[in-house]
């Protein structure tokens, strides 16, 4: 759901303008921690956010001149291109759906989802958690679903945690703080993403998804805060039965 218009807080991201000024300002000062916990519900906008914020780290494009907003991605440039395709080399995204596509290909058939991200699955992301980025400045690892790690899984995660390496940025994902393991979010700068209001999220989808104003208020209404969730309703109808599983 990124969107490649600029919003208020100048980056790609509708709403948090909290959250987006919190990581501008690491950038700006030179004080990027190895590890970020964004958390909030599902159809928030984490991933956007981590997106945009590997976007930034990583733009090539020189900021517009006078810009009050130097650390905006511009959208365009090879780097930025890279990550909204999802062919970065130095951007990796690893999480439930990819876990499962992976079982799926290593034993030729597709079988049920899996409930937690396992050992292995972080293991596969550690193989190159210590190689210098092939063509950004940052090597960017998304870590989604890192609330349903099992034990084992988030405990050699915090091997990577307690020796970060260099020119390396984790974004973990999850829908509650508390579902972390305490010794790995104690080792990440938190960022928690609020709800957005009903209003934003309609006009939203008018300006960003050309919905018509009917459809856009009657979906912020049924999205209960979460623009993601209103976005695929829109794009899928169907999904509008699945709103509690959104």
């Amino acid at each position: 759901m990124t969107s490649l218009s600029p919003q208020a807080s100048g980056w790609p991201v509708i709403g948090h303008e909290g959250a987006v000024l919190m990581l501008r300002r690491s950038m700006q000062r030179g004080l990027l921690s190895h590890a970020y916990l964004f958390t909030g519900p599902p159809g928030t906008g984490k991933r956007t956010l981590a997106l945009a914020f590997a976007m930034a780290l990583n733009c090539e494009a020189d900021p517009p001149e006078n810009s009050p907003y130097p650390d905006v991605p511009c959208g365009y440039c090879r780097s930025c291109s890279r990550i909204l395709r999802g062919e970065h080399p130095d951007l990796l995204e690893t999480n439930l759906e990819t876990q499962a596509a992976a079982l799926a290909e290593e034993s030729g058939k597709k079988g049920p989802p899996p409930k937690e991200l396992r050992i292995d699955t972080i293991r596969a992301m550690q193989h190159t958690v210590g190689l210098s980025p092939y063509m950004g400045r940052w090597k960017v690892y998304i870590l989604g679903d890192s609330d349903r790690m099992n034990e084992e899984a988030a405990n050699c995660l915090l091997k990577t945690l307690e020796e970060p390496p260099a020119q390396t940025i984790l974004l973990l994902l999850a829908s509650d703080e508390a579902a972390v393991l305490p010794t790995i979010y104690s080792r990440c700068i938190h960022i928690p993403l609020r709800l957005l209001p009903r209003s934003l999220i309609a006009s939203s989808l008018e300006k960003e998804w050309l919905a018509d104003r009917e459809q856009a208020e009657k979906l912020a209404g049924l999205a209960s805060g979460r623009l993601g969730w209103a976005v695929r309703a829109l794009q899928n109808p169907a999904g509008l039965s699945q709103r509690g599983a959104a």
